[in-house]
């Protein structure tokens, strides 16, 4: 489940702006090294997904 921060957001054409979140480099940085973990976890189980990603 979506924490809050991340739920609340807008849309602008093809972009989706969070409303909550602060968008600066160290969470652009945390948001590519995790978009980076699920492209790595295509094609393996959630839970070595989940062990990944804690």
């Amino acid at each position: 489940m979506l924490p809050t921060d991340l739920l609340i957001s807008r849309q602008n054409g093809e972009e989706i702006i969070p409303k909550r979140l602060l968008i600066n480099n160290q969470t652009c940085a945390m948001a590519a090294e995790l978009i980076c973990c699920f492209i790595e976890a295509t094609g393996t189980t959630q839970g070595e997904l989940d062990r990944k990603l804690s």
